[in-house]
C-alpha cells in the first residue's frame, strides 16, 4: 500500500466522519456539544488573555482577546480537519498562558510603554512558531 492510497483512505474517513456528525439523528447532539465547547473555549481564551494583558498592558486587553479568539479558531479548524482522531476539541492552553503572562509582565516592566505590546506580541508569535516547528520536526 502506498502513502498516497493511505492518505486518500484517511481523507475519505475524515469526510465520512464529519458527514456522519451532521446526519439528522446526530445533528442535535453535535450542535449542543459544539455550542458548549465553544462557550468553554471563548471563556478560557478571554480569561487567559486577561492573564497575559494585565498591568501596563491592560489597555490593550481587547487586542489580546481578539488575537486569542482568532488563534483558538485556527487551532479548532486545524484540529477538526487535520486530526485523525474523532471528537477532538483543541484550544489555547492555560499552562503556557501562565508562562507567557509572566514573560509579558517582565517585558512590560523593562521596555518603554509604547513598545510593550508589540514586543509581547512578537514574543508570542516567535514562541508559537518555534514550538510549531519543533513539534512538526518531531512528527507530532
Amino acid at each position: 500500500m502506498t502513502a498516497t492510497s493511505t492518505l486518500r483512505r484517511e481523507d475519505a474517513h475524515a469526510r465520512t466522519s464529519i458527514l456522519n456528525d451532521f446526519a439528522p439523528k446526530r445533528l442535535a447532539r453535535t450542535l449542543v456539544i459544539g455550542f458548549v465547547s465553544g462557550i468553554i473555549l471563548v471563556t478560557l481564551t478571554i480569561s487567559l488573555a486577561a492573564l497575559v494583558f494585565r498591568g501596563p498592558l491592560a489597555a490593550d486587553l481587547p487586542l489580546g482577546v481578539g488575537i486569542g479568539l482568532a488563534g483558538t479558531l485556527v487551532i479548532g479548524l486545524v484540529s477538526v480537519f487535520g486530526s485523525s482522531f474523532d471528537g477532538v476539541v483543541a484550544g489555547i492552553q492555560d499552562n503556557t498562558a501562565a508562562i507567557i503572562g509572566a514573560a509579558a509582565a517582565s517585558i512590560a516592566a523593562t521596555v518603554p510603554t509604547e513598545q510593550a505590546v508589540p514586543t509581547v506580541l512578537a514574543f508570542i508569535v516567535t514562541t508559537s512558531a518555534v514550538t510549531a516547528i519543533a513539534l512538526g520536526g518531531l512528527g507530532v
